[in-house]
């Protein structure tokens, strides 16, 4: 089943680390962006093929970790 597409804003991505094939990134964006897919598709950009190894929310809207 294909998802439709909706509006989506990425804000920031950093490359937090770096080691053999294995990358850390850190992503600020809104709701609807689908993080599995950033990595399928750079991943496919890249020629290598890409997949989390895990996935950590570290903000939704006002609420942070530190009020989890």
């Amino acid at each position: 089943m294909a998802l439709a597409p909706v509006p989506v804003r990425v804000s920031q991505v950093l490359l937090t680390a770096f080691e053999g094939d294995t990358a850390e990134v850190a992503i600020t964006c809104s709701a609807g962006f689908y993080v599995r897919s950033f990595a399928q598709t750079l991943g496919e950009q890249l020629g290598t093929g890409a997949c989390l190894a895990g996935l950590r929310r570290t903000r939704s809207g006002t609420f942070g970790l530190d009020t989890a």
